[in-house]
Order: C-alpha cells, then sequence, then structure tokens
C-alpha cells in the first residue's frame, strides 16, 4: 500500500473492487504490505490484515529492518494462505 497505490485510478476501478469481492462473497484472505505512508485507514483495505505495522511502513526502515521485514511479510503471506 502506498499513496501512489491508492491514488490509482486503475486499481480503483479494475484491480481493487473484484479483490475485495472475492474476500466479502468467497473468503478470499487478503494481506497487505504498507510500503509507504498512506491514508490506507479511509479505504476497504483497512478492514484487513496487514502482513506489516502500517504505522512502520517498508520505505521508513533502513536496509537490515526491511529485509527482516520481508522475509516476516513472506512468512505471513504463506501461513495465511497454507491455513
Amino acid at each position: 500500500m502506498s499513496p501512489d497505490f491508492l491514488a490509482s485510478d486503475f486499481i480503483a476501478k479494475d484491480e481493487l473492487p473484484p479483490v475485495l469481492e472475492a474476500a466479502e462473497r468467497k473468503g478470499l484472505t487478503i494481506v497487505w504490505v504498507p510500503v509507504s505512508a498512506s491514508s490506507y485507514k479511509v479505504t476497504e483495505v483497512a478492514k484487513y490484515q496487514s502482513a506489516h505495522n502500517p504505522k512502520k511502513p517498508l520505505d521508513s526502515l533502513d536496509q537490515a529492518q526491511q529485509n527482516e521485514a520481508l522475509v516476516a511479510v513472506c512468512e505471513k503471506i504463506a501461513k495465511a494462505y497454507i491455513e
């Protein structure tokens, strides 16, 4: 999640609606990643689990912290889809 992602008409009109609908109707698990600080709280995505603390988006971390966070993100995504 980033400001550019949220500002994208393509995302808003073509990508996000079917994903959110699948989550609501078919039980799709959504796990999103906070890449940059954004206004995610005013979106539908806020209802879903983030794979990393949104208060510390990836671009606010140093390289070593980003690497650690990405490993944790991958583990959370894998766990969500294995269960």
